[in-house]
C-alpha cells in the first residue's frame, strides 16, 4: 500500500508543478471562512471520478478532482487514495485570511496552498476493500429517465452510465397518468439492485435522477429505491394547429399590416402568432408573394401589379398557397380547406409538405380539381377539401406545407385567363386526427380508364385519331402525315415522331380533367381527357 508520505509527497509536486501565485487578499474583498465539497469516495472497482460539488451558496468554484496514486480509470483493492481540488474565489471574494474550516464529504480536509484567489485541499481516504473481504460499497448511482411531456405515453425504462455496478428496475409514475396530462406534476421512482459483490449500505451518499438529486426513499444494500419529482408538465396541446377563417371582411384585421397585405396570421389555433399563410409566385428561383384581400367571403389572391384579382394564368406548378407550422409533440396531423375558382380560374391543386426550409416538397394525396364554382360567390359554401399528412411530417420544428397549383386549366375545361378570381378559406392545420376521415387518393396509381371529348367540335379534326389504353396508361395522337404543326399537353409543347405523339399518365403528374390541343396544317382543336382512379390511401 501507498504510505501517507508518499501520498503526500505526489500532492505536494502536483501543486507546485501547477505554480503558486501570491496571495491576493485585501481590497474590500469578502473573506470565504469555510468550503465544503462532496465527491465520490473510492470504492474497488468504480470509475476514478474527477468532478466534485460544493454547497448551495458557496462563493467559489470547484476544479476537477485528482487521484493519488492514479492507475487507469478504476478503484484498486487494499489502496490509500489522496484526492486533491483547487477551489477558485468568486469575483470579490477570498480565501485570505480565512478558511478556518474545509471539508470533503464531511470530513477534515487540509488546505496544502491558499494563495487568496484559490485554495487546494486535499484529503486522504480509508484503505480500499481486500480482494473478498466483503462486498464493494457503491456510493453514488445516476441514472436517466424520460422525463414527463404532455400527451407522451409514459416511458418506464430508465439507464444508468457506463461502469455503474447496479441495475435498473421499471419506473413508475405518480400519477399514473397515460398519456401524460397537463399542468401535472409526476413523481418517478425506480429500484436500483446491486451487482455481486457490490451493496448499497452504508454509501449512496449521491443519488441522482437525470442529473438532478434524488431521495433514496429506502436502503437495504442489496437495493435502493430513488425517486424524484420533475417539474410541472406544460398545457396540453389544443388540436387545432392554426386556423383561418374569415365570415366577411371585417375579419380580415388579423392581416399583418404594412405596405401590402402579403401575408395573414391565422385566427385561431395554438400557434395563431407564429403562423403565416402567403400566395407565392415563383420566377426561376425567386419567390413573389402575392397582395391578399378579402372578397367573396375568402382570402383572395391580387395579380402581380395589385390592381386586380388573380392573374394566375400560365403559373402552373410556379404559384402556391403556402405556410409553416410545428409538429413538435403532435401526431395524426390532418388539413381541412375550402377553396374557389371562378370559371376562368385555376382548377387544379396538391397539396404538399417539407421538412424545414430547404429539400424537396412530398406529395399528400393526389391533385384536386375544384368544381365550377357555387353562386351565390361564398368560399364556405365550396366542399370540404382535406388530407391527413403522413408520420414523416410530425414532430419537427418547421414544417412548410404548400398547395400548388398544378395545371393552367379551368373549371371550364379552358385555360385560366388572367381575369379569374381564386380564393381559399376555412383553413384548419389540426393533430389528432383520424385517419379514417381522409382519403388520400393519389391520382398516379390504379387503373385508368380514357374517354375523349372535343371541346371545340366534338369531332375529331380529319385524319387524326386518339386512342388510350388503360393497361399501360399511355395516350396516342396520330394524323395524317406531315400534318401536325405541334401538341400541347397542360400547355407544354409534346415531342412528335413523324405524324405521332405520345404520352404516358402514369409518368404525368395529371389532374382529373385534361386538355391536349391538336394543331394540325388545316385545324387547332382541344379535346379533353376523362379518366378515374381506384387506390387506396397513397401518401
Amino acid at each position: 500500500m501507498k504510505t501517507k508520505k508518499t501520498l503526500w509527497a505526489l500532492a505536494a509536486a502536483a501543486i507546485v508543478l501547477a505554480g503558486c501565485s501570491s496571495p491576493t487578499g485585501g481590497g474590500g474583498s469578502t473573506v470565504i471562512a469555510n468550503a465544503a465539497i462532496t465527491l465520490t469516495a473510492p470504492v474497488v472497482g468504480a470509475v476514478q471520478g474527477d468532478s466534485a460539488t460544493a454547497g448551495e451558496g458557496a462563493n467559489f468554484t470547484v476544479g476537477e478532482v485528482t487521484w493519488y496514486p492514479e492507475r487507469e480509470r478504476y478503484f484498486y483493492y487494499e489502496t490509500e487514495y489522496l484526492a486533491t481540488v483547487t477551489l477558485t474565489a468568486n469575483t470579490g471574494h477570498t480565501f485570505t485570511g480565512g478558511l478556518t474550516t474545509a471539508t470533503i464529504n464531511g470530513q477534515t480536509a487540509t488546505v496544502t496552498n491558499n494563495t487568496g484567489a484559490t485554495a487546494t485541499l486535499a484529503l486522504e481516504f480509508p484503505e480500499t476493500a481486500a480482494p473478498g473481504a466483503g462486498p464493494a460499497v457503491i456510493a453514488s448511482a445516476a441514472i436517466n429517465v424520460t422525463a414527463p411531456v404532455t400527451g407522451a405515453t409514459p416511458v418506464t425504462t430508465a439507464t444508468a452510465g457506463e461502469g455503474a455496478n447496479f441495475t435498473v428496475g421499471t419506473v413508475t409514475w405518480n400519477p399514473a397518468d397515460n398519456p401524460f396530462e397537463g399542468e401535472t406534476v409526476y413523481t418517478a421512482t425506480v429500484t436500483l439492485t446491486a451487482n455481486a459483490g457490490h451493496t448499497f449500505a452504508g454509501g449512496l451518499a449521491t443519488a441522482t435522477i437525470n442529473g438532478q438529486t434524488a431521495t433514496v426513499t429506502a436502503n437495504t444494500g442489496a437495493t435502493a429505491t430513488l425517486t424524484h419529482t420533475f417539474a410541472e408538465t406544460e398545457p396540453e396541446l389544443d388540436p387545432v394547429i392554426a386556423a383561418w377563417r374569415f365570415t366577411g371582411t371585417t375579419s380580415f384585421g388579423n392581416a399583418i399590416v404594412g405596405p401590402y397585405n402579403m401575408a395573414i396570421q391565422p385566427s385561431g389555433g395554438q400557434q395563431q402568432a407564429d403562423a403565416l399563410l402567403q400566395f407565392l409566385t415563383q420566377s426561376g428561383s425567386d419567390l413573389t408573394p402575392r397582395v391578399l384581400s378579402m372578397v367573396s367571403i375568402g382570402v383572395n389572391v391580387r395579380n402581380a401589379d395589385n390592381d386586380a384579382s388573380s392573374g394566375l394564368d400560365g403559373l402552373a406548378n410556379n404559384a402556391w398557397w403556402q405556410t409553416a407550422i410545428s409538429t413538435t409533440g403532435r401526431t395524426d396531423i390532418a388539413v381541412t380547406w375550402r377553396m374557389r375558382s371562378t370559371n376562368t380560374a385555376p382548377r387544379d391543386w396538391r397539396l404538399q409538405y417539407r421538412i424545414g426550409g430547404e429539400g424537396s416538397w412530398n406529395n399528400v394525396g393526389g391533385t384536386i380539381a375544384l368544381s365550377p364554382p357555387t353562386t351565390p360567390a361564398n368560399t364556405l359554401n365550396e366542399p370540404e377539401q382535406g388530407r391527413f399528412l403522413p408520420p414523416t411530417a410530425e414532430g419537427h420544428e418547421k414544417l412548410y406545407l404548400r398547395w400548388l397549383m398544378t395545371s393552367n386549366v379551368a373549371p371550364n375545361g379552358n385555360p385560366v385567363q388572367p381575369g379569374g378570381t381564386h380564393q381559399i378559406n376555412d383553413l384548419t392545420i389540426f393533430s389528432g386526427a383520424d385517419p379514417a376521415d381522409f382519403d388520400n387518393q393519389d391520382d398516379q396509381t390504379g387503373a385508368i380508364n380514357i374517354t375523349w371529348t372535343g371541346f371545340t367540335n366534338p369531332l375529331l379534326a380529319d385524319g387524326v385519331t386518339i386512342t388510350g389504353s388503360a393497361t399501360t396508361g399511355v395516350i396516342t395522337i396520330t394524323a395524317p402525315d406531315g400534318a401536325f404543326t405541334s401538341i400541347e399537353w397542360l400547355n407544354e409543347s409534346l415531342e412528335t415522331i413523324g405524324n405521332e405523339a405520345t404520352l404516358s399518365l402514369f409518368s404525368a403528374d395529371f389532374p382529373p380533367l385534361v386538355t391536349v390541343r391538336v394543331r394540325t396544317v388545316g385545324s387547332d382543336r382541344t379535346y379533353g381527357i376523362v379518366f378515374d382512379t381506384v387506390t387506396g390511401n397513397v401518401f
